[in-house]
Formats: C-alpha cells, sequence, structure tokens
C-alpha cells in the first residue's frame, strides 16, 4: 500500500508538470567569456524640478535646469575563475554631457564625478549572480564611487531558482557628492521581482522589474525612489537592456544661487532622471 500511495504521488507530479501554463522555476545567472567585450550605451536625461523653489527660481531667473548624459562603456572580461567569478575592465570610449540652464546650452566630454572622461578605465569584479566588488587598480587606489553605476549597469541576480512573480531583494551603498550639497552615503533598497519571458526575441527576454528607496544617515533630506525593468537573456548568461526612472530630493545651497554664504542656509530641490541601459554588440 505504502509503495501504490508513493506511485500514485509520482504519477500526479509527472501530470502537474506537464500540465500547460506550468512554469518550471528557473536558474539565473550570469555568463562570461574570457573573449567576451560587451559594449553598453548609458542614456540618462536629468530635469532639476524648481517648483519648490520658487520665488529664489524667479529672482534669478532661472527656469529650466536639465542634463543630458550618454556614456559609451565597453566591459572586457581581463580574467575568469573556476566558479565563473570575473574581473572585468571597464573602458569609457564616449563620455558626454549637455548641461541646460534656461535657452543656454554648454556641453562638455568630461565630468567632475570621479574624473569620468573618454578613456577612463575602471575595474571591478563580478560573480554570476551579478555581486560587484570594486578593484585595487595599478595605482593602489579604489573607487567605491562606481560601484552604483556597475550595480546598475549589471543588477544582482537572485541566488536561487525563482518561479514567475516572486521577488528578492538587493541592497546598494555608495557616496554621493552633488554640487551644493554635503557629501553623503546613500543606502538603496532594490526590491525585484520576476515577471516571466517575452518574445522579443526566439527565445525571448525574462523579465525583472524593480523598485528603488534610498536613503542617507548623514542627510536626512536625501530621499531617492524610482522603478524600473530589466530584460535578460539567460540562454547567453547576458543583460539585454535596464530601464530606470527615478526621483532624488534633497537641498541645495542657496551660496550656489549667488546669495551670500553667510545665510547657511538650502532649499528643498527635486531631480528627475531617466536612464536606459542597452547591449550594443558583444564579441
Amino acid at each position: 500500500m505504502v509503495r501504490q500511495a508513493e506511485f500514485k504521488k509520482l504519477i500526479i507530479l509527472l501530470l502537474i508538470c506537464f500540465l500547460p501554463g506550468y512554469a518550471m522555476a528557473e536558474k539565473f545567472k550570469y555568463v562570461f567569456n574570457k573573449s567576451d567585450t560587451l559594449s553598453y550605451t548609458v542614456a540618462a536625461n536629468s530635469h532639476v524640478d524648481l517648483t519648490k523653489i520658487g520665488a529664489i527660481a524667479a529672482v534669478f531667473q532661472i527656469t529650466n535646469l536639465s542634463q543630458n548624459t550618454f556614456l559609451g562603456v565597453d566591459l572586457t572580461v581581463e580574467s575568469l575563475a573556476k566558479n565563473g567569478d570575473a574581473s572585468i575592465k571597464a573602458f569609457f570610449k564616449k563620455v558626454s554631457i549637455v548641461m541646460m540652464k534656461n535657452d543656454s546650452i554648454t556641453t562638455s566630454d568630461g565630468s567632475n564625478w570621479g574624473g569620468l572622461k573618454p578613456g577612463t578605465i575602471h575595474n571591478f569584479a563580478i560573480n554570476p549572480e551579478g555581486r560587484i566588488q570594486p578593484l585595487t587598480a595599478k595605482g593602489g587606489a579604489v573607487d567605491p564611487g562606481m560601484l552604483m553605476l556597475w550595480q546598475i549597469l549589471l543588477p544582482q541576480l537572485p541566488a536561487r531558482s525563482i518561479n514567475k512573480g516572486e521577488n528578492w531583494v538587493d541592497s546598494v551603498v555608495f557616496p554621493l557628492a552633488i554640487t551644493g550639497m554635503p557629501p553623503a552615503q546613500v543606502v538603496c533598497r532594490i526590491n525585484y521581482t520576476y515577471f516571466g519571458n517575452e518574445q522579443d526575441k526566439p527565445r525571448g527576454f525574462d523579465r525583472f522589474d524593480y523598485t528603488i528607496e534610498g536613503t542617507s544617515a548623514q542627510n536626512k533630506s536625501i530621499h531617492i525612489s524610482g522603478k524600473g525593468l530589466v530584460q535578460f537573456d539567460n540562454e547567453t548568461g547576458k543583460l539585454f537592456a535596464n530601464n530606470c526612472e527615478f526621483e532624488m530630493q534633497g537641498a541645495i545651497d542657496l551660496a550656489l544661487l549667488g546669495l551670500p554664504a553667510e545665510l547657511n542656509a538650502s532649499l528643498p530641490l527635486t531631480v528627475k532622471t531617466q536612464a536606459t541601459v542597452k547591449l550594443q554588440n558583444e564579441n
């Protein structure tokens, strides 16, 4: 009788597995090859919300503050461990920044954020689940400020097999330095949900949606919130696209607007950003 009961359970399990629409739990991981060169573009459009500045913006005749940023970066696998961990060299082949204030436009091929400019190289390590760590550069310096960029570009995957509708949580800690705001450390909590397979190619992309919430213990005025979606090619182990929109709230120093520094005062500020990361080609 015991054997017969066990046999029935096995038959039921097999029937369930082959029912139409049944989805088996799937494991996701990045797959890196020593010969890989992955070319990604990162395009971000930021707009400063001046409504909370109100009369101050009117006094200084500021009607528009926005910035468009474009990055072209090649990720090359420098070394590969037996467990799949990879050492990555990130080469910035293009950096373009367009600043708009009212009707005036200023362009630049560099940024004061980590000295980012064409030809800049950063190194980091990544495991098959997307956990990223900075690497010591040849000069002995470590750039933790770039960690957030790589973690957004290559988001972390779950450490377990998941079904459609399941979620997992990641957290990223990074330094934030913006003109007019004191330096601070921000902790971002990223909540991912697996939304299944999209048929944009023969096999389709696996889609993950996510939300972001970030705060800082050093600067209580900072708050980051947003959402996005990831298209991941689990057949090749490559990230195809990552689209997100987020809002950062903070406070701007009045001295940045030309008012006397002795006032030692600030006003609330909101920066809204839309960003797209996309794989252009792979060698």
